[in-house]
């Protein structure tokens, strides 16, 4: 009771209650002693198990700075541990450097790679330590900041900015999403972007009668039976002899009935081309002619190693490099060069050498930035942003928007089909005016 002889407020026994020592009701089952137990484990237990799920969980702390290759601190950059060169399996979970560039990892005595990613930097990723029997604090200078053309920026730039980062930049701008705070990655655009490029391909294909085409070499060895084909390869032309000098076939190939007692000589089984035995003279090379369909992974890369016809793809800063045999074959290679760029069909693959035609002009020295990019004119690639787009606002709802989008895909993609219709050489009007008509004295070899 209060001095006045009423009960206690409320206010007055919440008072008491809150003001009293936790220590001196901490019995058995009491609320005070399970306050005092989730303050000891969030205190003590609780930290021990965060340390061993972010940090890796052994016994030395090491303290790991990123830095550029000038030595400044990379903040934000991913950064992860593995005892094996190749980066896989990782070493506990991956960490992200705080203001300063540093990560914090508790480890046992190893050796351990060191592998970043992000923040707006290229990472060489060929550095390691040793923990043996005491902590390590070491710094890694080997970040390269992606600046000018390898930058995704919040501005559209033009010149000859790499492909993927317009594209990128465009979505966002049609779709009104920011690169900050972003609900699509970057590299889920990439792989959007992909896919519209393969799609607008196939559909640029039907609108003109001189395709883009491609073309891979196999040598014929009477041991082998099954030869792959290029991951791009969709419709077959033509599949053939031909004259490596001449450039004149011998012969084209077309398979028999499969009830032809025969057999059918050659025929397409998935992926691959099936030749049946001796059907031509072993060592001889067969030329199979075939429209790209588009289906390959894009990317900017920077070189170190190039000559007159050949390029390496160094370093990947964008994007993915297509491991699969011959995946870009027929595919645009353009050098990102602000005072002479140049583009050039890849006519040959070798791991990750790419082999050219025509030879580059001038001829190419140093380190260069590159892209492989969709065969599309380079001021009218933006359809492949606008179809993006269509499809990201199409998904998530926005009607108002979609009906805007579908006119801007609609009118880019005519302005494509047109300019490529444009280019059938036997409808242009400077092939119908003493141009070359297509006679020839050669006579057509019969088919086999």
């Amino acid at each position: 009771m209060n001095a006045a002889g009423a009960g206690a407020s409320a206010g007055d026994i919440a008072d008491a209650v809150l003001d009293e020592l936790i220590a001196e009701h901490t019995d058995e089952g009491s609320l005070s002693q399970y306050v005092a137990d989730i303050l000891e484990d969030t205190g003590t237990t609780l930290d021990d198990k965060i340390d061993t799920i972010s940090g890796g969980g052994g016994s030395y702390e090491c303290v790991l700075t990123i830095r550029t290759t000038g030595g400044s601190a990379i903040a934000g950059a991913k950064v992860w541990l593995s005892t094996d060169s190749s980066g896989s399996p990782t070493y506990g979970s991956a960490q992200y450097a705080n203001a300063s560039g540093q990560v914090t990892f508790w480890l046992d005595n190893d050796d351990y790679y060191v592998f970043a990613s992000g923040a707006g930097y290229n990472y060489s990723n060929d550095e390691s330590f040793t923990v043996e029997d005491e902590g390590v604090t070491q710094n890694f200078d080997y970040g390269t900041q992606l600046t000018g053309n390898s930058s995704l920026t919040d501005d559209l730039t033009g010149g000859f900015d790499a492909f993927l980062i317009r594209m990128v930049n465009r979505i966002r701008l049609l779709t009104d999403e920011p690169s900050i705070h972003k609900k699509y990655s970057d590299t889920k655009m990439i792989l959007l972007i992909e896919d519209a490029f393969a799609e607008i391909l196939q559909d640029l294909q039907r609108s003109s009668t001189t395709e883009i085409t491609s073309e891979v070499e196999l040598t014929y060895d009477d041991d082998i039976e099954y030869y792959t084909l290029p991951p791009t390869c969709g419709k077959i032309i033509s599949m053939g002899l031909r004259d490596s000098t001449t450039g004149i076939y011998s012969a084209f190939f077309e398979p028999r009935s499969h009830l032809n007692a025969w057999g059918p000589g050659v025929q397409i089984e998935g992926n691959v081309i099936r030749i049946q035995p001796n059907y031509v003279t072993d060592g001889e090379t067969i030329t199979v002619k075939y429209k790209p369909n588009g289906c390959v992974k894009l990317f900017k890369a920077t070189t170190d190693a190039v000559a007159a016809s050949t390029i390496k793809a160094t370093t990947v800063d964008l994007g993915f490099f297509d491991t699969r045999p011959n995946a870009y074959l027929g595919c645009m290679l353009r050098i990102l060069d602000s005072a002479y760029a140049q583009e050039r069909i890849i006519t040959g693959v070798s791991s990750t050498t790419l082999t050219v035609k025509p030879a580059f002009s001038p001829t190419l020295a140093g380190s260069e930035e590159f892209e492989i990019t969709p065969n599309i004119p380079l001021n009218m690639d933006h359809v492949v942003a606008a179809k993006v787009a269509l499809a990201i606002v199409s998904g998530e709802g926005n009607e108002t928007r979609e009906k805007t989008l579908a006119r801007v895909y609609s009118s880019a993609m005519r302005s494509c089909r047109l300019a490529a219709a444009n280019k059938d050489f036997t409808g242009g009007q400077s092939a119908r005016k003493g141009g070359y008509q297509g006679r020839s004295s050669n006579k057509r070899k019969p088919r086999l």
